[in-house]
């Protein structure tokens, strides 16, 4: 590790560091006396115009789909990068119950997939269909490895 650069009131510390002034040198924050955070570090973004357009759509299973009647879509989708490319995960449901089955999830005729599509193109990248799932329930999705940095379908 390097040692930390030399401070004092005419000369700033740069990045996230504030300078000691016990030992005239910049330390990060979180370390020393100077606490967790520079609480007078504010930034305002400035608010643009912008027009969302629509990438791309996911046009139902693929054909040979284990589950091609699992199209409703009730549940927040979720994104996440497995491995290279950005993924969308979303759970995909076979009926149209009005919200009895797809809240409850007991009725083994009628129950929610996983399904995992390209967040690029929406083709299909992979359908976890057991165990199966509660349709109206979206996926969590987390790092649940630690020092892997890859993210898992909980």
């Amino acid at each position: 590790m390097a040692p930390p650069m030399a401070c004092s009131a005419a000369v700033a510390c740069a990045g996230d560091q504030y300078c000691d002034a016990s030992a005239m040198e910049c330390l990060p924050w979180g370390v020393g006396p100077g606490g967790q955070t520079d609480r007078t570090c504010a930034d305002t973004p400035a608010p643009g115009v912008f027009f969302p357009v629509e990438q791309c759509a996911w046009s139902g299973p693929s054909p040979g789909d284990e589950f091609p009647d699992h199209v409703n879509v009730l549940a927040t989708p979720m994104v996440a990068a497995f491995g290279a490319a950005p993924s969308i995960v979303f759970t995909a449901y076979n009926f149209t119950d009005q919200a009895s089955d797809a809240c409850i999830g007991g009725n083994p005729e009628h129950h929610g997939v996983i399904r995992v599509i390209d967040g690029r193109t929406c083709e299909t990248q992979a359908t976890l269909g057991a165990p199966t799932v509660v349709a109206t329930a979206a996926p969590a999705i987390g790092d649940l490895g630690g020092a892997d940095a890859t993210p898992e379908i909980v």
